[in-house]
């Protein structure tokens, strides 16, 4: 049966203000009804705050709402080498923190919203998406599995990456 469920990211502002605490964030959404929420770290890094792992983890067995889903923001457009290594290990450390939390599912804006939304176009996704985009997605990918996280979304700024990447995988 389907879950009402809540993002986190729909009270972020209060989050970045400090208005409020991530796990308060939690809490209100529990409060509103939520059944399940959606964890979005904006404003907040729990991949470098175990005590914030700690905390949603206390906050979970108080509530027993799940969080059904972790989203993140990333970008692997465009990156030398390095800069990719260094955003892949960013990444792992939220899936470690997804994990330690028993997130089932990892959705990761792989190329949108890191960057100026000038850059989002037709002209730049033809260039820059080719087999690299994808074979950097497959890596995210293969470190999911290494976690055990049961499903992972790369989500691109144009739907045309599931496209070729589905074409690719149907070729293999």
């Amino acid at each position: 049966m389907p879950k009402f469920g809540i993002s986190i990211y729909c009270i972020s502002r209060k989050i970045v203000s400090g208005e409020i605490t991530p796990v308060e964030a939690y809490h209100k959404l529990c409060q509103y009804g939520a059944e399940a929420v959606e964890l979005v770290p904006f404003g907040f890094n729990i991949a470098e705050d175990p005590q914030l792992i700690e905390q949603f983890q206390q906050a979970f067995a108080q509530t027993g709402v799940p969080f059904t889903n972790y989203s993140l923001n990333g970008n692997f457009l465009g990156l030398t080498e390095e800069e990719f290594q260094a955003e892949l290990t960013r990444a792992k450390g939220h899936m470690d923190a997804a994990a330690q939390l028993n997130i089932p599912t990892f959705r990761m804006d792989s190329a949108a919203f890191r960057r100026p939304i000038q850059e989002n176009t037709i002209e730049n996704f033809q260039k820059e998406v080719p087999l690299s985009l994808i074979l950097k997605c497959r890596s995210v990918a293969h470190e999911r599995a290494l976690l055990k996280v049961s499903k992972i979304i790369l989500q691109c700024c144009v739907e045309e990456l599931e496209i070729q990447f589905l074409r690719l995988k149907l070729l293999r």
